[in-house]
């Protein structure tokens, strides 16, 4: 089941960004001559008018080919819809309306989990290395079943000092002084009505795209500062995965997905090389000295920026699996 919803989590965030693409490619008639759900190869397509719509083999992105949009083509069948013959405004709607439409179904199902709302859980914040919550194996961000709010599991916690008690099917002994080592938080969205909801939404929307950019920016600073936890705080496939299994209800699916698309929406605006936001940088740098980059410097700054990228995936992944 967690896997399905990983697939179906993944077809949705990767139409969204895609199709904001392809939109606004069409919306300044720049011809599209592929619109692709996964990567090659092909299992199969079909021509609808000047674009073939493919489903390929590997689902681990998608894409869109527009006409013109690599530079090592020499000719093009269509000079005046071609990508790189656009003025840079264009290019840079195009570019960033990927980013746009993340930012969109994000805000939509944090929009949506408003309307619906969440009651009141409560969840480990942190676990104090050492602590008796430790040794008996709670982790960080695991829901305290059978609470309704902290000052429950507080005054649970100090009725059962010196007893063994079970705290989501874990046994965990209780200090005398009634402290088992645990940081708790409480959790709940209550319901809005619709006009809320989406004011509501957007506001959390932003809340989440800016502490991403925050934590994207420690990260950074961490890794290049030496620093070995700088990724803790990043997911991977593996710890989405994990995240995603304990999961429990269909609103907290949706915020997870809401989550999950504006963290997309951020990561592809990172003026790296091979993703949008490394275009866009292309794009600066051409609107400031007047002319395009060399083809090759730019081919060599996106084959360098895509290796650095499969490095991060890599590095994650680990962490992930050391996490588990």
């Amino acid at each position: 089941m967690t896997v399905l919803i990983i697939l179906i989590f993944l077809v949705i965030l990767i139409i969204s960004h895609e199709l904001g693409h392809f939109w606004s490619a069409k919306k300044f008639g720049v011809r599209v001559d592929e619109f692709g759900l996964g990567l090659p190869p092909r299992v199969a397509s079909r021509q609808v008018g000047e674009t073939k719509y493919s489903l390929n083999l590997l689902p681990l992105g998608g894409f869109v080919k527009i006409h013109g949009q690599q530079r090592e083509e020499k000719e093009f069948e269509e000079p005046g819809r071609a990508f790189v013959n656009q003025p840079i405004s264009r290019r840079a709607i195009i570019l960033i309306s990927g980013v746009v439409a993340n930012f969109i179904i994000g805000w939509m199902a944090l929009s949506l989990v408003f309307a619906m709302g969440i009651p009141s859980k409560v969840f480990i914040s942190q676990v104090i290395p050492g602590s008796a919550a430790e040794r008996a194996g709670l982790k960080a961000n695991e829901s305290l079943e059978g609470f309704s709010s902290s000052e429950e599991f507080i005054n649970f916690i100090q009725a059962n000092r010196g007893r063994s008690i079970t705290v989501n099917g874990k046994n965990v002994s209780v200090p005398e002084e009634g402290i088992i080592g645990v940081g708790i938080e409480n959790f709940n969205i209550p319901k809005q009505n619709p006009f809320q909801s989406v004011i509501k939404g957007f506001e959390a929307a932003v809340e989440v795209a800016t502490g991403v950019v925050k934590a994207a920016t420690q990260i950074i600073i961490g890794a290049f500062s030496g620093e070995e936890d700088s990724l803790k705080q990043v997911a991977g496939p593996v710890g989405i995965f994990s995240i995603i299994s304990e999961a429990d209800g269909t609103v907290l699916l949706i915020y997870l997905l809401g989550v999950i698309s504006l963290n997309l929406a951020v990561f592809n605006l990172l003026p790296v090389p091979a993703l949008d936001g490394g275009h866009l940088l292309f794009l600066g740098i051409e609107k400031i000295i007047g002319r395009p980059i060399p083809r090759r410097a730019e081919a060599i700054a996106n084959t360098i920026g895509f290796a650095l990228l499969i490095l991060l995936i890599i590095m994650v992944t680990f962490k992930d699996i050391a996490k588990l």
